[in-house]
């Protein structure tokens, strides 16, 4: 198949925001960028997927690889071979970088790249199961050279543990009603962890395992009973684990900080409920610890259907101390969403995400509409 590329790009100062699709002959079908890493030249690489039909609803869908100038200009979309969705890519070494997905007849599934985009390594089916309809969401590598990859079954979580070698270890029974799992950690013993949602929305759910692979402790964190949804997980500079995600009040809803001792996921240091003093909704999907300490979260900001690319600064008491800023057309008909920041080399702040959807339940590509767009936003966020 033959893609044109379509390129869309506001520049301001200090700024890069970028939006672009692919066109099949004369169709115009839709993409969504789910994670982001940066090159050594100050490009990035990007993962996401592409629609092959209309029905957004469908799995008829293919897992993209994108290629950028330190401008955010696209210079390779290639095909990820056989994966219909790529949820996370992250370094590992110095020129190689690890993507979890799914690949089509294997279940879930990682595969290697260099900074180039040439696939180097892969590993189907990490879960070692011809019977179990598994995804991957999240693959990091551990303290043995290893690697821990974050799956769901259905819609329920479980972790699978590869040796350096990409030999399966050990894999753990899903966790039922364990749900959008998106990222998973590695403690400062050598366990593991994960976070989701309860089911619906009621709960943030943690997950605690041993280095071996045994369940040692599952909590669910509902704070002030309210809708909350834990999406990704992170452990800081001080060995403590910090969450963000979503707390909903009073029909709005407030990015989440919530910290956690390893030794004591039940009990939090500090839950704080993130609310930049908006009339809207503000939705955590990502979050990353900066140089300074401070942490950015970033997601979405508006009504159900209508909003924002939004990003945040805040301390480790979860006050704002920068922003909030967002990004997007601000349209009655369409809204853009973040699902992945990281703290580049020159200190600004890279969210990939999604432009133009009318994203209304979780932030699944079945709710992205057919003319969505890859979503490439790189800005400064100072201290107020």
């Amino acid at each position: 198949l033959v893609f044109l590329l379509f390129v869309t790009t506001a520049i301001k100062a200090n700024e890069i925001e970028i939006h672009f699709d692919g066109t099949e002959a004369d169709s115009n079908l839709g993409d969504v960028g789910w994670s982001l890493t940066e090159r050594k030249d100050g490009g990035f690489l990007l993962v996401g997927e592409h629609l092959l039909d209309e029905k957004v609803d469908s799995y008829n869908r293919k897992a993209l690889l994108i290629v950028t100038d330190a401008a955010g200009k696209p210079l390779k979309r290639i095909d990820i071979p056989g994966f219909t969705h790529a949820g996370r890519i992250r370094q590992v070494k110095d020129d190689l970088f690890v993507i979890a997905g799914n690949r089509k007849g294997s279940g879930a599934s990682i595969i290697f790249t260099d900074s180039d985009g040439n696939f180097v390594n892969d590993r189907g089916n990490v879960s070692d199961s011809t019977n179990r309809p598994t995804s991957a969401n999240d693959a990091i590598q551990t303290a043995d050279g290893g690697y821990l990859v974050a799956c769901k079954e259905s819609m329920n979580g479980f972790l699978t543990k590869l040796d350096p070698e990409l030999k399966t270890e050990w894999a753990t029974p899903a966790l039922e009603n364990m749900h959008y799992i998106k990222s998973a950690v590695q403690g400062p013993a050598g366990d593991y962890f994960m976070v989701g949602q309860n089911g619906p929305g009621k709960g943030i759910f943690v997950a605690h395992w041993s280095a071996e692979g045994k369940l040692l402790k599952q909590h669910i964190h509902l704070i002030d009973k309210s809708t909350n949804k834990g999406r990704r997980i992170l452990l800081n500079r001080d060995g403590e684990l910090v969450i963000t995600g979503m707390l909903g009040s009073g029909g709005r809803g407030h990015y989440l900080f919530l910290r956690l001792d390893p030794k004591d996921i039940t009990t939090p240091i500090l839950h704080a409920r993130v609310d930049p003093k908006t009339a809207v909704s503000n939705y955590g999907q990502a979050m990353t610890q900066c140089r300074d300490g401070s942490y950015i979260i970033a997601g979405r900001s508006g009504r159900e259907g209508t909003h924002l690319l939004s990003m945040v600064r805040v301390n480790e008491k979860g006050e704002i101390i920068a922003g909030p800023k967002y990004f997007g057309v601000n349209s009655e008909t369409s809204g853009e969403a973040g699902y992945d920041v990281i703290e580049c080399r020159d200190g600004s702040i890279a969210v990939v995400g999604v432009y133009g959807t009318t994203l209304s339940k979780e932030n699944n590509i079945t709710d992205v509409t057919s003319s969505a767009d890859f979503y490439l936003v790189k800005t400064r966020l100072e201290k107020n």
